[in-house]
């Protein structure tokens, strides 16, 4: 077991989240491969994946402040951002989380959306 203490979640949408819930992310790219786009699809693809074989009613993760900041949460496609996740003493330094979430219906329309933009895209280039 780590020495550190638990998490302490005081975020309100942390209850919500109930049924099969996947947590995505947890994801880092080496420098060569930052800025490539992965940030937008990767987590696209876990959660579509994740869907087709657990029926998921949520999808949800936690991502830093300084991340939240950078716009990074909306790149992986989220839109419910709730700040209240604390990991005091973790061994990345004490660490203020957003908890993000995406119910069945959002990741659906979410992947919709991504897709079409993607195919748009490719036809403009052609």
């Amino acid at each position: 077991m780590p020495d550190h203490p638990p998490f302490d979640i005081t975020c309100e949408t942390a209850a919500g989240v109930t049924g099969k819930v996947c947590f995505s992310g947890s994801t880092w790219f080496h420098p060569q491969y930052r800025r490539l786009g992965l940030s937008r699809i990767l987590p696209r693809v876990s959660r579509v994946f994740a869907f087709s074989q657990w029926q998921t009613d949520w999808t949800i993760s936690m991502i830093k402040r300084e991340l939240v900041e950078l716009n990074i949460a909306s790149a992986y496609g989220y839109s419910d951002i709730q700040f209240g996740v604390h990991a005091p003493g973790h061994p990345l330094g004490n660490l203020d989380l957003a908890l993000v979430r995406m119910p069945r219906r959002e990741l659906l329309a979410d992947i919709t959306r991504f897709v079409a933009e993607r195919a748009a895209a490719g036809r403009q280039v052609a």
